[in-house]
């Protein structure tokens, strides 16, 4: 009973960041979803470069 009770936790929680974080996917293509991932990336990585000395 206590592992259900401990797993159901890790599920509980595991929902709750996939809610906060997680992004929709429904009516776009393959396509559009890797431009987003990697137009995010880039981003990131201008936001890395801009920060260093």
């Amino acid at each position: 009973m206590t592992a259900f009770v401990y797993l159901g936790c890790w599920f509980l929680m595991a929902g709750i960041v996939y809610y906060f974080i997680g992004f929709e996917t429904r009516s776009k293509s393959i396509e559009q979803i890797d431009k987003e991932l990697a137009d995010g990336l880039n981003m990131s990585a201008a936001r890395v470069r801009q920060a260093s000395p």
